[in-house]
This record gives C-alpha cells, structure tokens and sequence, in this order.
C-alpha cells in the first residue's frame, strides 16, 4: 500500500517559490491502476517522484508497506527503487545502439546474473507484451509504439510490485497509446501489480481503475 500523508513540496525558481504539492494526502491498494490527471504544472509530476523515491517532501509522510520512505538513507532509497519500482515516461530513454532486448536487460547489468540469464528474462518479458518478434531490433527501427513496449519491458524485468508512469501516452498516437493503456491494465488485472499513472490525458485516465484530478498541488476526490 502507498500512503501520502499531508505531502508539501516546494521548489525555489529565481525569486519565486514554487508550491508543487500543498499538504496532499493519497492512499493506494495493492493492485491498484489509478491515474492522477491534471495539467502542467499542477504537482503530478512531483507526487510520483516522491512516491518514487527519487525526491523527498518538505513536509508530510511517503509511505509504502509501512516504511516511511522520505526517512531512508539514500542506499536505501536506492535499493527500493532497484527492487520495488519500475518507471515508464514519456520519452522512451532506450540506448540507440542497443537491441530491444539488450535495453530491455539493462537493470540486471549490475546483478550477478549471466548475460544469458539476464537476456533469457529479457525475452520472456518482450514475449509477454508482444515484442518476440523484435528482440533484434534497435530503436530507430522500431515505432514509437515498440519502443514504449521496449521501456515497460525494461520496467519489469526486475519483477517490481509497481509501475510509476509518467505521461506514458505523450509521444503515441491514440491508438497506439490505447495499447499502452491495456497493457498497464492486464499488468494490473492479472499480475497483481500496482500502477501510478499521471497524465493529463481524460480518455487514459478513465481507463484506470481509479482516477483523481489534482490541482494546484493538492489532490481532490476519487472521480467516479
């Protein structure tokens, strides 16, 4: 379960201070695909960097399977992001002058699995999101579509408990980005794993099992 207790985030710009989140509270089941739609700038972006580990609040609680994450050394933060997460954004992030699957593999360089081993569980997982038939491939020879299945892949391959997604659909036409969606869905519907997608997209964010709107740093009610 992922708790947001009274979360404040500011950030200073020049002479202006930036209020991302304004004592924002948030809980979110195991399992759960919940979108948190809202334009630029209202804070969605910040909120799944700190459930991410990746920043801390100014004030408030992150909390997830009862740890109390922003109070973690930074090995430690570093560790559940390695373990627990897998992050999915806008813009792909694969390396040109890798495969599909060696992108794919990326995480587990740093395993004490065998390049064999490490590819091997790469291509279950391409396989899994209907890319077997691409492992080969690098990414100025794949579609926008491919290389965001690439990334999910390279989400999953160390197993994480969640997926934070930012703006996943941004680069995608609907159709394609509608793929996207459906796969978040059955990561979610059958392997149990909890989804945090932001976006400012109403039509991905009614997909979700969940959706709320934030503004102005703070989150409003579950839309129904």
């Amino acid at each position: 379960m992922i708790e947001l207790k009274n979360v404040s985030k500011q950030y200073t710009l020049g002479a202006n201070i930036i209020h991302a989140l304004d004592s924002t509270s948030l809980t979110i089941k195991d399992g759960d695909f919940v979108a948190i739609v809202g334009p630029s700038g209202s804070g969605k972006s910040t909120l799944l960097h700190l459930i991410g580990g990746l920043d801390r609040p100014d004030k408030g609680s992150v909390i997830v399977d009862g740890i109390e994450i922003n109070h973690q050394k930074d090995t430690a933060l570093a560790e559940y992001r390695n373990r627990t997460i897998g992050f999915v954004f806008q813009t792909f992030n694969l390396l040109p002058m890798y495969t599909a699957l060696e992108n794919a593999a990326l995480p587990l360089i740093f395993s004490d699995l065998d390049r064999k081993v490490r590819e091997k569980r790469a291509s279950v997982v391409l396989e899994k999101i209907g890319l077997g038939k691409r492992l080969n491939h690098k990414p100025s020879e794949l579609s926008g579509g491919e290389s965001q299945r690439v990334a999910i892949a390279r989400a999953l391959i160390n197993n994480p408990k969640m997926i934070l997604a930012d703006e996943p659909t941004g680069n995608l036409d609907s159709k394609t980005g509608a793929e996207i969606i459906s796969i978040f869905k059955d990561l979610s519907k059958n392997d149990g794993i909890t989804i945090v997608m932001v976006t400012h997209n109403q039509k991905d964010a009614s997909a979700a099992q969940r959706k709320y709107e934030i503004l102005d740093g703070k989150i409003r009610g579950e839309e129904k």
